[in-house]
C-alpha cells in the first residue's frame, strides 16, 4: 500500500509513521523538512503544504492508496488538499482535534454525535470549522479522525471537564490492538526522551506566563490565595 502523510514528523504522527513502515507500507512524507525526526524507510517529499505549486512539483505524477493530513486547521486547508489530491488517491483522511467537541459537555462520554462547539478554545472559529468541514467540502465522516495531542495550543478552560472518549469505531478497524504500556512505563520513556537531548528541554516563557495566569484566575475564582 502506498500512503502519503502530510506532516508525519509530529509527536503522534512520527510514531504512526514508524508503525506504517514496520507494517510494510510504502510511506511518503510531505513536509518542509525542518523537523528531523529519526525515520528510516520513508520517502521524503520537500514542500510547504500551504503552497500548492510546491506540492504539485514535489508530487510529480505520484498517486496513492491513501493520503493523511496531520496538519490541517482550516476549511481552506482541506479545500486545498482536495483540489490537490482528487484523482490522486483512493482515500483521504483528515486528522482533526478532539478539542473541537462541545464544552461544557452535555454528557461525560464524547462520541461522534457530540456537538462540535468549543468556545474556550482560542481557535474557536477553527474548532467550529473542524465540525462543519465535512459538509463544506463533502468529506464522509469515515474520513475524519479526531485525536488529542499532548499540546494542541493554548486551550483556556478546555481541560476543566473530565470526559471519556468513545473510540470503539476506530478500534473496530484494528481489532488486534491492545494497549500494553502502563502509565508508569510511558512516563519513564517520556522523561528519558527529554533527557536524551538537551535541545528538547526548552522552557517557553510565554507558555509559562499563560499557565501562571490560568492558575491565578482559578485560585481567585475558588477563593485560594
Amino acid at each position: 500500500m502506498k500512503i502519503l502523510f502530510i506532516g508525519g514528523t509530529g509527536f503522534i504522527s512520527t510514531s504512526v509513521s514508524r508503525l506504517a513502515v514496520a507494517k510494510g507500507f510504502q510511506l511518503f512524507l510531505l513536509n518542509r523538512g525542518q523537523r528531523k525526526a529519526e525515520l528510516a524507510g520513508v520517502h521524503r517529499l520537500t514542500a510547504d503544504a500551504h503552497q500548492p505549486d510546491q506540492v504539485r512539483a514535489a508530487l510529480r505524477k505520484l498517486e496513492f492508496d491513501a493520503v493523511v493530513d496531520w496538519i490541517a486547521y482550516t476549511p481552506e486547508d482541506i479545500e486545498r488538499d482536495l483540489a490537490l489530491f482528487r484523482g490522486r488517491t483512493r482515500q483521504f483522511i483528515f486528522i482533526s482535534s478532539a478539542s473541537a467537541y462541545q464544552k461544557p459537555p452535555s454528557h461525560h462520554v464524547i462520541r461522534e454525535s457530540t456537538p462540535l462547539h468549543n468556545p474556550f478554545w482560542l481557535y474557536e472559529t477553527i474548532a467550529d470549522a473542524l465540525g462543519v468541514k465535512a459538509n463544506l467540502v463533502h468529506i464522509p465522516s469515515d474520513f475524519i479522525a479526531r485525536v488529542a495531542p499532548e499540546q494542541e495550543g493554548p486551550l483556556l478552560g478546555d481541560k476543566t471537564w473530565s470526559v471519556i472518549f468513545d473510540n470503539s469505531k476506530i478500534k473496530s478497524f484494528v481489532p488486534g490492538f491492545q494497549a500494553v504500556i502502563p502509565f508508569r512505563e510511558g512516563i519513564r520513556r517520556t522523561l528519558a526522551w527529554f533527557d536524551a537531548d538537551k535541545k528538547r528541554r526548552r522552557v517557553d516563557p510565554a507558555a509559562n506566563a499563560q499557565l501562571e495566569s490560568i492558575l491565578a484566575a482559578y485560585g481567585a475564582a475558588s477563593g485560594e490565595h
